[in-house]
C-alpha cells in the first residue's frame, strides 16, 4: 500500500492510505477522515462476498453508512502487486 500511495502521488494523484490496526472498537474519529475523501477504497485480500464487498470495507459500510467506501479484493492467495492496486483504484475512480 504504502508503495502505491508513493508511486500515485509520483503520478501526481492525490491519495493517502490509513492501516486499521484494531476493529474492536473501531478507531474514533474515522468518520471525519473519510468526509474528506471523495473515495474510500478499502484494499483487502478477500472474497467481495454477497454484497459485494470485503468484510473489512462491510464492517466499515455498515458503521459508517457511507456509500462511497468500497472494495478492492482479491482472493487467488497471492499477496498485492503495486501495480495491480493502481489499476484497480484507477478502474475504480474514473
Amino acid at each position: 500500500m504504502e508503495e502505491a500511495v508513493k508511486q500515485a502521488r509520483a503520478a501526481g494523484d492525490a491519495v493517502s492510505s490509513l492501516h486499521i490496526k484494531y476493529l474492536n472498537p473501531m478507531p474514533n474519529g474515522l468518520e471525519k477522515i473519510f468526509e474528506a475523501f471523495r473515495h474510500v477504497l478499502v484494499v483487502e485480500l478477500n472474497d467481495e462476498g454477497l454484497y459485494g464487498y470485503g468484510q473489512l470495507a462491510a464492517l466499515l459500510r455498515a458503521r459508517y453508512c457511507d456509500n462511497k467506501i468500497r472494495a478492492i479484493t482479491k482472493v487467488d492467495g497471492l499477496t498485492w502487486k503495486v501495480r495491480e492496486i493502481l489499476d484497480r483504484v484507477k478502474t475504480i475512480t474514473k
